[in-house]
């Protein structure tokens, strides 16, 4: 059995999409995260849990439109309860292993089963969550080296599929602010098993020094003890040239803790449209003498800023002036409405510098990290615009 990560990518094709037109959904009670799970009632599918195979074989991320639409546009957008469901194998994982599903994004309201039990309920859409196997597993619901059954219960309340954003979504009693009508599984789904102590996120911060960054790492200890491990930060250029290496002891307490570390590099190559340099961070924990996880990230150094206000305004890139040259991304996607592939995001970019563009908008809505990281990749700003709120901006549920 491994003692590092595991990561099975459960992406793709493999799944099956049914539309559960029966289902009620109109008058739920809504749950804000956090979310204490065993407020939060069960809904099986109307006809049986059996009935979802009966469901279309689709791929994920994807959308209802894509498969069950006609077309994209507003004809097609589907309100109420589809199923997107499929199995995988339950990893070999040891004893007092973590094991959760990584969602990257679902539109709107995501409710995730495993073998029937509830492990997870999302309303925020288009945003990462995860669902915690780990107590099935404890229980004996979920065996490793058996297959699971995952089924996600995703509601649609509506939409629209123009700019406008003036008209909140009314839910029941609630409001929620406006967004693109389409809905399913829009982002990756992965399968991650890791020992109690392990890497949650990896957060590189820039900071007004453009060569100095802080490293945020957030690290989740989940043995219930004080646990001493050592935290290996290193930094490379993207081609894989080392170019820097702390190393931290760490005693460790229940929970999650975020720990800033931060880094300068004088030599580094700064990041802006006309040059992307990347760099990679990587973070290692070792315990005894034996790495317990690894995560890494790509970042740029670089500091954007407005300057000079009351005498001569003027915006800045890594000290510099810059005048941002952007137009608005409305967010629609070919094929599915809701999001990009990397080839489309990349198409995207390029078009963009095409045009003489140093810079694009997400008009109104949440980014694609599929679109941020080819504009990292290929040397293009975005702006994202908060919009969307103005619909529902005194409502203090929305």
């Amino acid at each position: 059995m491994s003692q590092g990560r595991q990561v099975v990518d459960l992406s793709g094709p493999g799944w099956r999409l049914l539309m559960d037109s029966k289902a009620s959904w109109q008058s739920d009670e809504l749950f804000l995260p956090p979310v204490d799970l065993s407020k939060v009632p069960t809904n099986a599918p109307t006809g049986g849990w059996s009935s979802l195979e009966a469901g279309t074989q689709v791929s994920v991320p994807g959308t209802v439109e894509e498969y069950l639409g006609k077309g994209l546009g507003p004809d097609s957008l589907t309100k109420g309860v589809s199923w997107w469901t499929r199995t995988f194998q339950v990893p070999e994982i040891p004893r007092d292993g973590i094991l959760r599903l990584a969602f990257d994004s679902v539109r709107l309201r995501a409710e995730v089963y495993a073998n029937g039990h509830l492990v997870a309920y999302d309303l925020v859409g288009n945003t990462p969550f995860d669902a915690d196997l780990t107590p099935l597993l404890r229980d004996g619901t979920l065996k490793p080296g058996q297959q699971a059954t995952l089924a996600v219960r995703v509601t649609n309340p509506g939409g629209n599929c123009d700019w406008k954003d003036m008209e909140p979504i009314a839910w029941g009693k609630y409001l929620l602010p406006i967004g693109h009508g389409f809905s399913g599984i829009t982002g990756g789904v992965k399968l991650i098993a890791t020992s109690p102590l392990y890497i949650s996120d990896l957060y590189l911060q820039n900071t007004s020094k453009p060569r100095s960054i802080n490293a945020i790492t957030s690290i989740r200890n989940d043995s219930g003890k004080d646990v001493r491990a050592t935290m290996q930060l290193a930094i490379r250029e993207h081609d894989g040239k080392p170019v820097l290496s702390e190393k931290v002891v760490l005693t460790l307490h229940p929970g999650e803790i975020n720990l800033p570390v931060p880094l300068e590099v004088p030599d580094a190559k700064l990041l802006d449209p006309d040059h992307p340099n990347l760099y990679t961070a990587e973070v290692s924990l070792e315990k005894e003498n034996s790495t317990v996880d690894t995560f890494n990230a790509n970042f740029g150094f670089r500091w954007f800023a407005p300057d000079g206000f009351d005498s001569d305004a003027v915006l800045r890139l890594n000290g510099k002036r810059i005048v941002v040259r952007t137009a608005i991304s409305w967010g629609f996607w070919p094929i599915n409405g809701l999001f990009p592939t990397p080839e489309l995001a990349e198409r995207q970019v390029k078009v963009a510098k095409a045009f003489g563009l140093n810079m694009l908008n997400f008009h109104r809505g949440i980014g694609s990290p599929i679109v941020l990281d080819k504009a990292d990749e290929l040397g293009l700003l975005y702006f994202e615009e908060p919009g969307a709120y103005v619909s529902a901006k005194d409502d203090p549920f929305a």
